[in-house]
């Protein structure tokens, strides 16, 4: 099948491409980055697109609704036991921790208010049932894994080398999937310190979040914190609607000719896109990322001759199931060759 004529994945028990399978390597990108060159011709093609742009006000009450709507049901299940609990873990704690992590990922783009302050604020206060200081920190890594999509040492989105190791078996990748929550939170310090904001943000992201974590303990106890301890690492695991973390930018599916770049970016347009902030509008938020999620949509509308050739995957859970059971690992990620050819050069200086 040519570039043009990718077919959807459907990632249930689909074979994986023979070129991405037990990869030693990353795969390698000797050219421009994709998004940019699209968006460029989208805006010639759609100029329309320019009015989806700007800040989404429904995001602000959203966001703020399912931080309280997270606490009650917390304050809910506090006197659950054994099995009911392990269960509110997965299926409530887990759920509203998804999408605080991307209610924080839309505001990291200053989208919910024309006021950077404002956006921050907000941010710091999504934080809060996460319990770890994690809003004010993410926002330059993101930053640059869209800026800087692929490169070696910069984009943290990445899996490390070892890490890809790691996941070259079933038990490493299980592990690795459910830990994977702290691979994200760790690696992007380890990979590139200097991006790490240390002002006075950064400071009222950490007080802020361990007060309250102290005042929950005293009003509440240890439960409800192990209780969104628990529903994190759900949240970025095996969690239906945590498969965006690999289907986002894993490569999948491969076109028949072995000189094809490979896709890097993957969207899903299914039904968790609702209670995911349509972050499964992959390719069309890294085209535009100053598109709110509820404009995503109508994004694709405008422009179907430039995404719906695009591989696709239909399922989250299926593609973290495809990721487990197949012979894929942390290799399966596109990495631009220039940069690592860079980056070789500096360590054998």
């Amino acid at each position: 099948m040519g570039a043009m004529t990718h077919t959807q994945t459907t990632l249930t028990k689909t074979p994986v491409h023979p070129v991405l399978t037990n990869r030693t390597e990353y795969l390698l990108r000797d050219g421009p980055e994709p998004h940019k060159i699209r968006a460029e011709a989208i805006r010639k093609a759609h100029p329309e697109v320019k009015e989806l742009m700007g800040t989404e006000p429904l995001t602000k009450f959203v966001a703020v609704s399912v931080v309280v709507a997270a606490f009650f049901c917390a304050y809910l299940t506090k006197d659950l036991s054994g099995g009911w609990w392990l269960l509110a873990t997965y299926a409530i704690s887990g759920t509203f921790q998804g999408n605080l992590f991307l209610a924080i990922h839309e505001i990291a783009h200053n989208l919910a208010f024309k006021s950077l302050v404002a956006n921050r604020l907000l941010a710091i206060f999504c934080n809060l049932p996460l319990m770890l200081p994690y809003a004010y920190t993410f926002k330059p890594f993101h930053m640059a894994h869209h800026k800087s999509q692929g490169e070696d040492g910069v984009d943290t989105d990445i899996p490390s080398k070892w890490e890809a190791k790691l996941t070259s078996n079933f038990v490493g990748k299980f592990c690795w999937l459910f830990c994977q929550i702290f691979a994200y939170a760790i690696r992007p310090g380890m990979i590139k310190p200097d991006l790490i904001p240390w002002d006075r943000w950064l400071v009222l992201n950490w007080v802020v979040q361990f007060s309250f974590d102290a005042v929950v303990v005293y009003f509440w106890g240890p439960w409800p914190i192990l209780y969104f301890l628990c529903g994190m690492l759900w949240a970025a695991s095996f969690h239906p609607t945590a498969g965006h973390f690999i289907s986002e930018h894993y490569v999948l599916d491969w076109g028949s000719q072995p000189a094809e770049t490979p896709p890097e970016t993957y969207s899903y347009y299914g039904p968790l896109n609702l209670i995911a902030w349509n972050v499964g509008y992959h390719n069309e938020h890294h085209d535009f990322p100053a598109i709110p999620w509820t404009r995503l949509p109508r994004l694709r509308e405008i422009a179907p001759e430039f995404y719906d050739h695009l591989p696709q995957t239909n399922s989250w859970m299926g593609t973290t199931l495809t990721y487990l059971f197949s012979s894929m690992n942390g290799f399966n990620r596109v990495k631009q060759f220039r940069s690592v050819q860079s980056q070789d050069g500096k360590k054998s200086m």
